[in-house]
């Protein structure tokens, strides 16, 4: 347990220094719609995701129509219905082509994940205890810092203290812009061949794979809010927590793969003899 608290502290303490706080007084409810939507990923998945990908594309075309109307003027309520039907067309027509670049984009997000975990993640008290230094001391030898810069350390920019760490790995670990580049392309390669030649397996491995994720999550914050004995007790055996994960992965991809498969037709002779 204690390995398991060393490697996600460093993450924790992210969310806590840089993500604000009326974000996370909010996380009750996004954990409850987050495991609703798990639930029906993980279950119907398969049977709702063009459906939704569908209605997404229409969505966005109805937001495309009314700020295009701002420019050609043709009347809001026929930019939106116009805008409306030729998203949706293309959702529905390149169906192949966004499970591809989906699949893709979740496979890179994953790579990135395993790989920041592996090369970034270990130098991060570097890059804090460094960060600090720099922030404290200057050229000349230490000077006290002015309410303005106390204030900026305080309370941080996020993006900002992301990019200084990005520069930071890249002059202190060898190559790891390079490795993340080949991680980004192999992943998003592999994602969108993935899509194109074989969409069903694809989308179940998909739904699968996020319902499961967020169901997980959700459980998760439900356990540390309410019930945190019972996940210490489940982090102190990660091995455990891994493998019955996959196991309902597996489980899920095996109900949405039962509910694509075509009903066998009665057959000619079995019909005649029930009437």
């Amino acid at each position: 347990m204690d390995q398991v608290r060393a490697e996600i502290e460093p993450l924790l303490e992210v969310v806590r220094h840089h993500v604000p706080p009326e974000l996370l007084d909010h996380a009750l409810i996004a954990a409850g719609l987050g495991g609703l939507i798990g639930l029906i990923l993980a279950l119907w998945g398969v049977r709702v995701f063009r459906s939704a990908l569908v209605l997404a594309f229409v969505g966005g075309g109805v937001l495309v129509g009314l700020a295009g109307n701002q420019w050609v003027n043709l009347g809001q309520w026929f930019c939106v219905i116009c805008g409306g039907l030729v998203f949706g067309a293309l959702g529905f027509v390149l169906y192949r082509l966004w499970v591809g670049v989906g699949w893709a984009a979740l496979l890179v997000c994953v790579g990135l994940s395993a790989f920041g975990h592996k090369q970034a993640w270990p130098h991060w008290d570097a890059f804090s205890e460094a960060r600090l230094s720099d922030t404290i001391l200057a050229d000349q030898g230490f000077q006290p810092p002015t309410v303005e810069e106390q204030g900026s350390f305080n309370e941080p920019d996020p993006l900002q203290v992301f990019r200084e760490f990005g520069g930071y790995l890249n002059e202190n670990v060898p190559n790891i812009r390079r490795n993340a580049l080949v991680t980004v392309s192999l992943a998003g390669v592999l994602g969108l061949l993935m899509g194109l030649l074989a969409v069903k397996f694809t989308v179940v491995l998909a739904t699968a794979f996020i319902g499961v994720s967020l169901l997980a999550g959700a459980a998760g914050y439900f356990l540390s809010r309410f019930q945190p004995q019972v996940l210490d007790q489940a982090m102190s055996k990660p091995a455990a927590v891994w493998a019955g994960l996959g196991i309902v992965v597996l489980v899920s991809m095996m109900i949405q793969y039962f509910q694509t498969r075509p009903r066998p037709v009665a057959e000619a002779g079995t019909t005649t003899n029930s009437r």
